[in-house]
């Protein structure tokens, strides 16, 4: 429909604006190398090892160097690792998103190790009869106001070049309400994301 439409072009803006308006996150516990991302998964933000103080970041290679280094890590760091696994953040673990629905950690995490994914997940699509999108709230008008624009532009210029200055000025208000806001700041643990 045209509100979908408006709510998937808008929805990098909205994030932009409001990181946490979409932000999701998804807990593992380790069980081997691969694992399946969430449904509605859109774009990757960051691994953590929630298992440890520090909650430290898993670094986000390419599969293809990820790969490429994988025996080197296995021989390299599997006794370190199994010694120190505080460490395994620091000292050489990664992941790779490997197509569109998993990930893999390497080397291969112990079943003692857990994890929390930070991503973007994609806007829930409103039912034929809802009366809910999903936006924030003063986000409506500005969904609103582009499915009218692409509804009159077809039918009738003047009222689409007025309805485009609405349009304007309502994301100018969502700018100038967003600027020096602490937006999609989360506290995870000790850690301030």
């Amino acid at each position: 429909t045209v509100i979908n439409d408006a709510i998937r072009d808008r929805q990098s803006l909205i994030a932009e604006m409001d990181k946490s308006w979409y932000r999701s996150t998804s807990d593992y516990t380790a069980s081997g190398e691969t694992y399946t991302l969430p449904t509605g998964f859109k774009q990757w933000e960051e691994l953590r090892r929630s298992d440890l103080a520090a909650y430290p970041i898993v670094p986000l290679i390419d599969y293809n160097d990820q790969d490429a280094n994988k025996y080197v890590y296995a021989s390299l760091w599997s006794g370190f690792y199994a010694a120190h696994p505080e460490n395994i953040a620091a000292a050489g673990s990664s992941v790779a998103l490997i197509s569109s629905t998993q990930f893999r950690i390497l080397p291969a995490p112990t079943s003692t190790m857990t994890y929390r994914l930070f991503y973007q997940r994609s806007p829930t699509e409103p039912a034929a009869d809802a009366s809910n999108i999903d936006v924030p709230d003063n986000f409506q008008e500005v969904i609103a106001l582009d499915a009218a624009l692409y509804l009159a532009s077809s039918v009738d210029a003047e009222t689409a070049d007025r309805i485009e200055r609405q349009l304007a000025a309502a994301l100018a208000a969502r700018e100038r309400e967003y600027q020096g806001r602490d937006a999609g700041r989360v506290q995870f643990g000790n850690v301030r994301m």
